[in-house]
């Protein structure tokens, strides 16, 4: 079976699954949280973007939570759904980001920012690929890696967190495909990790299909990803080259 037919077998299995993942996994009081936005966020006053821009805060930049997650449960709490592409309401055939307002501290500068640009998971550099990033940040339980007669590497890793890397690629990487499965993560968080690995050399994607509600799928300059959010896990597929 080729990669490509495992992961269309992987996203015939997951077609099945209810979806339940909402915005940035839970954080509390005193964590510390790092912007995964591209482009930054900016920090504000109160509770909305009407409200006045205290500063911008770049990529990569961590700020600490004032607050519990928990808090948001609250039905009272209104969920805001992000157009990554227009930064206002979407509607049903766009992906969103969803998450709340969050008070926040970075540096002696206290405020709020939409967490679903936030994520406790460190942020990978711009020009690295995600096994490298994952490499660095996690520590691996398993790796299977070996080239066949097509001069095709195959890559096989399992992490402690629970995340899974499947990797097809040539011998010079310039072209091939990964499934990657996140056990602990939203589909904001893995499509924020994934458009960074993509924003270096495609700053935007050139387009955009929803599959269904749980299916995603981008197209950029240099290659394309599809993001499947199932009721236990997220699975990324990515394509790079020619």
């Amino acid at each position: 079976m080729t990669n490509m037919e495992r992961l269309i077998l992987v996203f015939v299995l997951l077609l099945f699954c209810p979806s339940n993942s909402f915005s940035i996994n839970n954080y509390e009081a005193g964590d510390t949280l790092y912007v995964w936005a591209p482009k930054g966020v900016n920090l504000r006053k109160d509770k909305s973007e009407y409200f006045d821009k205290i500063l911008a805060i770049n990529y990569g930049e961590k700020v600490v939570a004032l607050e519990s997650r928990e808090i948001y449960d609250n039905p009272v709490h209104s969920i805001l759904e992000i157009d990554v592409d227009k930064n206002n309401r979407i509607d049903d055939n766009d992906f969103c980001l969803k998450g709340q307002w969050v008070k926040v501290k970075f540096g002696n500068a206290i405020g709020y920012i939409f967490d679903g640009y936030l994520s406790k998971l460190i942020p990978m550099n711009y020009n690295e690929s995600f096994v490298e990033y994952a490499d660095r940040s996690f520590t691996k339980l398993k790796v299977f890696k070996f080239l066949k007669e097509s001069h095709q590497m195959q890559y096989h890793v399992i992490y402690d967190n629970g995340i899974m890397i499947d990797m097809e690629s040539n011998i010079n990487n310039s072209n091939g495909g990964s499934s990657t499965r996140f056990l602990p993560l939203s589909v904001e968080e893995a499509y924020l990790i994934f458009y960074a690995r993509h924003y270096c050399n495609s700053p935007e994607y050139s387009s955009f299909k929803k599959i269904n509600s749980e299916i995603f799928e981008f197209e950029f300059e240099l290659g394309r990803m599809t993001i499947c959010d199932s009721n236990n896990y997220v699975v990324v597929s990515d394509w790079w080259g020619n």
